[in-house]
């Protein structure tokens, strides 16, 4: 897990290894319509498991995702 110092309160957050939908939309501060669309028609990858129903985020993979189209 990563861990970043909240500029709030001077505390350490952890951030997860794998994500939900609304917790990977809280650390990218867009909202959870912005991952569904990200996911659905731009190819933001994802972890599906069958016995899950959830689908997760591995936020290394998202992070070289989002590296990746911001490179020109």
């Amino acid at each position: 897990m990563a861990k970043n110092e909240s500029k709030n309160t001077g505390k350490e957050v952890v951030i997860p290894e794998v994500m939900t939908e609304k917790q990977l939309a809280e650390y990218l501060k867009v909202s959870i319509y912005t991952v569904r669309r990200m996911r659905l028609s731009e190819g933001l990858p994802t972890l599906k498991f069958d016995n899950m129903r959830a689908i997760l985020f591995y936020r290394p993979a998202v992070e070289d995702w989002l590296r990746s189209r911001s490179q020109p």
